[in-house]
């Protein structure tokens, strides 16, 4: 497990993926913004991507002030940041949902590194 490094390979890791849901589901902070697995349909992880892919248009479209502020609690790189948003909208919001994504899931790495020793 320890050779996934983006969110792009966890198709196969459900337990992870969860895990990764539940972290920005937290880093969100907001009732009104929840992701969800839903293992029972036919492709349940482009799902989940499309599903992150719409929270990020949605916010990107009516309140990037929330986004922007959720996106510094995340603590994703700034760096990272300052080139999505010179992108067109379609490329912007695929790569503000990747760079959350990829986020929780070095967060969820890390916790279970440190909880294993």
């Amino acid at each position: 497990m320890s050779n996934i490094d983006t969110y792009a390979q966890l198709e196969l890791h459900n337990d992870l993926l969860q895990a990764v849901i539940d972290q920005v589901n937290k880093d969100f902070g907001s009732s009104e913004i929840e992701l969800k697995w839903d293992a029972d349909s036919s492709n349940p992880f482009n799902e989940f991507v499309s599903q992150a892919e719409s929270i990020v248009e949605h916010l990107l479209l009516t309140n990037t002030t929330f986004l922007k502020s959720a996106l510094y609690r995340m603590d994703v790189f700034e760096s990272k940041l300052r080139m999505a948003w010179t992108l067109d909208h379609k490329d912007q919001v695929k790569r503000v949902t990747e760079l959350i994504l990829n986020r929780a899931l070095q967060k969820v790495l890390t916790r279970r590194m440190y909880k294993q020793k």
